[in-house]
């Protein structure tokens, strides 16, 4: 396990050198003008009522030079 965390570690600081950034959406909080792509939206009874959080992401965005060129694939989590 330590082996293959060092490995993504330096796969994520080989492509921020070139330019690539995938940024972290798991947990945030999620809003309608964001572009991302909802999969799915479920009803979570722990969260505030109206609250959306990003609770999965199924494909990550990514960034080059700061412009976005695959956007997140992504499961919210709504409070009722």
């Amino acid at each position: 396990l330590k082996q293959l965390s060092r490995s993504v570690i330096k796969l994520k600081d080989n492509l921020a050198a070139n330019g690539y950034e995938m940024p972290d959406l798991l947990g945030k909080p999620f809003h309608q003008g964001m572009k991302v792509i909802v999969i799915n939206s479920i009803p979570d009874e722990n969260l505030e009522k109206g609250s959306e959080i990003i609770t999965k992401v199924l494909i990550p965005q990514v960034n080059y030079n700061d412009k976005m060129i695959q956007a997140a694939q992504v499961e919210v989590s709504i409070g009722i």
